[in-house]
Formats: C-alpha cells, sequence, structure tokens
C-alpha cells in the first residue's frame, strides 16, 4: 500500500542521511528520490514484494550505479518491471535428503523410508522441511510426522485458501501443530492467539503482555513458550530477550489466517483492547510504550467496530502528542486513514503532513 511505499523511501532517504523534510508525503518523496541516488553506489533490498507499484517507483529512481534487488512470488512483478528473474527452486531429492539430515544430525547416515516419503509430501520446500526436521530433532519418530502430513485436513485447507500456491506448506503448518498439541496443548493455543496481531514483527512484551492476561500464564511462562514454538520453527526470534522481536514467516501468518475464523477474530481483538485498557489508568495516552500499542490501537479500534471512540481519540491533543513521542509522524498520519475520518480528522492530517518533517 501507499504507506509501505512512502515508509520504504523514507528507509532509503535514511540510510543516506537525507533531511526528513523531503518525505512528508508519496508525491514529494517520489520527486527527491532520483536525486538523492543520481550519484549513489549502492544496492537496495525489497523482501515479499506483491505487486508491481511496490518495485517500480524505486526502480525508475536508481541511479547508474544503484541496483535493486527484490523476492517475490508473483511472477508478474518480475516482468512488468523488466527485472531479471533468478528463479528459486524446491529442492532436489538428494538436497532435500541432506537437510532433513542435517535437522536430525544423521548427516551421513542413510534416513529410513519414512523420511523420504516426508520429504516428498513436503513438495521439497525448505520452509516444510524446516518445520518437519525440527519436530523429528525433539524425538518425533519418523512414522509419526509421515502420518500426520496424511492426516493433515486437504478439502479444509482448499476450501479456506482456494487455489493457494503452496498447500504444501500449509500441511507442513497443520501436521507440525498437531503434533506439538499431543505434548503442550497450551503451546498451541498461544500460537493460534498471534493471529491477532496486525503488525509483524510484534515486540516480545506485547505478545507476553497479551498472554498474560486474567493469569492466563506467567511472563516466564510465556517467554519458555515462545522459545518452544521458535524451536519448532513455528515462528522466529530476534535479539535478546525480553526485548526480543516475533517474526512470522508470512506461510505462517497465512496458516493462522486459515485456522482462525472471523469471529474468533473478533473476540481476539476484543480481549486486546480489554487487556489494554487495564494498562491506561489515564485513558488511551497513558498506556505501554511496548512497540505495539501506539502503532497500533487505531486499527485495533476500527476492527472492533468503535470508530466513535477512534474519532475522539485522534482529536485528543494528549494522544497525539504521546504518539509522536513514542513513534513518529508517520504512524500518527496513518492512523488518519482508518479509514478517512471526518472533516476535523482531515484537517488534523494536512497540518501533520505538512509538518512531519519538523515533527519528526
Amino acid at each position: 500500500d501507499e504507506r509501505k511505499l512512502l515508509e520504504n523511501i523514507r528507509a532509503v532517504g535514511d540510510a543516506f542521511n537525507d533531511s526528513p523534510k523531503y518525505y512528508e508525503h508519496k508525491t514529494k518523496a517520489l520527486r527527491r528520490l532520483p536525486k538523492l541516488l543520481k550519484e549513489k553506489v549502492c544496492l537496495i533490498v525489497l523482501d515479499d514484494v506483491w505487486s508491481v507499484e511496490q518495485v517500480a517507483p524505486l526502480r525508475n529512481a536508481l541511479g547508474e550505479r544503484c541496483r535493486l534487488l527484490f523476492t517475490t512470488r508473483e511472477g508478474s512483478a518480475v516482468s512488468d518491471v523488466g527485472a531479471i528473474e533468478l528463479s528459486v527452486d524446491v529442492l532436489s531429492e538428494s538436497d532435500a535428503k541432506a537437510l532433513l539430515a542435517d535437522w536430525f544430525a544423521a548427516t551421513g547416515k542413510p534416513l529410513p523410508t519414512e523420511a523420504i516419503e516426508v520429504a516428498k509430501l513436503c513438495g521439497n520446500l525448505p520452509f516444510t522441511l524446516a518445520l518437519c526436521g525440527a519436530v523429528a530433532r525433539d524425538g518425533q519418530p519418523w512414522r509419526d510426522i509421515l502420518d500426520a502430513l496424511l492426516d493433515a485436513d486437504h478439502q479444509f485447507i482448499e476450501r479456506r485458501f482456494p487455489d493457494y500456491p503452496f498447500p504444501d506448506a500449509l500441511r507442513a503448518m497443520r501436521a507440525s501443530v498437531d503434533m506439538l498439541g499431543r505434548e503442550n496443548a497450551t503451546a498451541v493455543d498461544r500460537y493460534h492467539e498471534l493471529a491477532v496481531f496486525l503488525l509483524h514483527p510484534v515486540s516480545e512484551e506485547a505478545v507476553v503482555t497479551f498472554w498474560c492476561r486474567e493469569n492466563v500464564c506467567s511472563a516466564r511462562n510465556a517467554r519458555k513458550l515462545l522459545t518452544i514454538l521458535a524451536r519448532k520453527s513455528l515462528l522466529s526470534l530476534q535479539g535478546e530477550a525480553p526485548k526480543r522481536l516475533v517474526v512470522l514467516h508470512d506461510l505462517q501468518r497465512d496458516y493462522l489466517r486459515l485456522i482462525t475464523d472471523d469471529y474468533e477474530v473478533q473476540s481476539l481483538n476484543s480481549l486486546v483492547l480489554k487487556n489494554y485498557r487495564k494498562r491506561c489508568p489515564r485513558g488511551w495516552a497513558s498506556g505501554p510504550d511496548d512497540g505495539y500499542f501506539f502503532q497500533m490501537l487505531p486499527p485495533h479500534l476500527i476492527i472492533a467496530g468503535k470508530r466513535k471512540e477512534l474519532h475522539r481519540l485522534l482529536l485528543n491533543p494528549v494522544w497525539i502528542l504521546t504518539v509522536l513521542k513514542t513513534t513518529s509522524a508517520g504512524w500518527l498520519i496513518a492512523s488518519y486513514d482508518l479509514p478517512p475520518g471526518d472533516i476535523d480528522e482531515r484537517i488534523i492530517r494536512q497540518a501533520l503532513a505538512m509538518s512531519q518533517w519538523v515533527l519528526d
């Protein structure tokens, strides 16, 4: 979307210590970027691109000695911008076996027949092989892993995600989660709840706070659960506890969307608001600076159907000042577009946008 594009352009400007005043809005940023890159020597990397609109503005701004590398699962994004395509195919059968052997700490030893069948059912995709390998490393028999893959509900997956290009990945995710559930149902319950978080990666503090609501679990156990889920390759953790980032691959997010219906999302969203409200003794502006709350409260209010409450929030100068102090003008401005509000909100948004470089 446009906000993400502007964030990417600003990131390029920040990398070269360019003044924020050139990146107040998309039109101004697009005029500035070619001038900035004209004499630069750099490589710009975009990960997980879904449309040409995310790539073209950066590609068109490149100087003669600049290059753009992007990863995508949408072939049209490559052809539409005239890029050179380097396909990353599935692993060969021998490489898939070697990857499973590495996970199983059995390099040099022949894998059992069941493991080879697991690789085939995984479509030799590294992501799915890692899921199964992590389970095998922790002592799950290959026969059980194979049975879990065979038992995965294919029709359910196809019904919720028709024409999904990576059904093997979703099947492996479901099998991995099912096997974890047999030994640690609590970890699976908490994992499913990650579907409610709208920002990725999400701060460890935000996840732990949510899991610790109403004595669901202690902070120590919540961090332990995150480690267990990371060991099972169901998420990844970056940084050092207790300030880690919880990172979900887009295939993992797809799986959570698959198993979480709209009603469950609504219920979880209500729990997020209820939980945070308890941590705001003097209203929303007194909430915790946990790397998530001030960034994502507005969209949670929208999902919960609390548009009037969001309107009051966006006209509250204490909230405005607090968000500017804890995040950035960009985050604040974006909240006025969820969805576009009345004339008062539009006036404030315009004023913030015109002053963004000063505010930042």
